[in-house]
């Protein structure tokens, strides 16, 4: 499913359903493993999820790995539509996901849970460190083809995509081309797993001028590459400071979504309101996590 340019817009001006924060002694919803089982969400909310399932259920990282299976950013707005699940974690969903939950009798409920960004990322020996928001847009228009222009070598640009049906590649559309299209990439240009990103853009050759993108926690804490670095832009290098601060210009949610037909005194919307605890905002930062703002 791809969004298209208006759809994009429309998408950021979503009103997000915030819940109030409750003090300290907000209450522990009262879960089992069964939860974590109707539970998806995307790549990079694995650890969060993990993290929660520590917190709540006590078990260890093995047994909080085993519990957690997401399927990956579209297929969990799939099963959340289909009722498979009841809650995901995951970034904004597209405008065709709200219309279709819309078409089926009912709303989906986004509420902002963690700060993520995405990130672009070069070979770690690449002389180019900063990039212009504009000059982004333009690499991934397909107008800006060379690196001279934007101040490194007299090299063509190699720009790597995800899948359409990718949230990094919906992040890419929403988040970064703000209604401009996106170039048609060749298929060799396109990367099916975020991880197989990581990996193309830190081999040395043939992708000497190779640019791609992913999550900012996923390459932080699933998928550390010594042979790639992030770039700055508009000379703000994403980090923990210029996420919290705001200061990093391609960020956005990873929201909990869920069905809003969900009972009001039911275990999702009950983990959902501990989600906003004190408690659950020590284990979101524990986990590398920065809390929505």
């Amino acid at each position: 499913m791809r969004t298209t340019t208006m759809g994009c817009v429309r998408a950021l001006a979503l009103v997000l359903v915030s819940l109030s924060r409750p003090s300290v002694a907000q209450d522990r919803p009262v879960l089992d493993e069964s939860f974590w089982e109707r539970m998806d969400g995307s790549t990079a909310t694995i650890p969060l999820s993990q993290a929660f399932a520590r917190a709540l259920l006590g078990v260890d990282a093995s047994g909080a790995k085993e519990l957690v299976k997401h399927t990956k950013t579209f297929s969990a707005y799939k099963r959340l539509l289909d009722r498979e699940v009841d809650l995901v974690l995951s970034s904004l969903p597209p405008p065709e996901i709200l219309a279709e939950a819309r078409a089926r009798g009912f709303e989906l409920v986004q509420v902002p849970v963690t700060v993520d960004a995405l990130v672009f990322i070069v070979r770690k020996s690449f002389p180019v460190t900063n990039l212009a928001s504009e000059q982004v847009r333009k690499i991934y228009s397909g107008e800006i083809v060379n690196w001279k222009p934007v101040g490194g070598p007299n090299v063509p640009i190699t720009a790597y995509q995800r899948n359409p049906d990718s949230g990094s590649q919906s992040l890419l559309v929403n988040l970064v081309m703000r209604g401009v299209p996106v170039m048609e990439a060749p298929v060799e240009h396109v990367e099916m797993g975020m991880g197989g990103m990581i990996d193309r853009i830190a081999e040395f050759k043939p992708n000497f001028g190779a640019i791609g993108y992913t999550i900012y926690s996923y390459e932080l804490l699933m998928y550390p590459n010594k042979d790639i670095k992030l770039l700055a832009i508009d000379s703000v290098y994403p980090d923990a400071d210029t996420l919290s601060s705001g200061r990093y210009p391609f960020q956005g949610p990873l929201v909990a979504l869920f069905r809003s037909d969900e009972k009001p005194d039911g275990r999702v919307r009950a983990f959902v309101a501990w989600m906003k605890s004190d408690e659950a905002v020590s284990v979101m930062r524990d986990a590398g996590f920065l809390p929505a703002r």
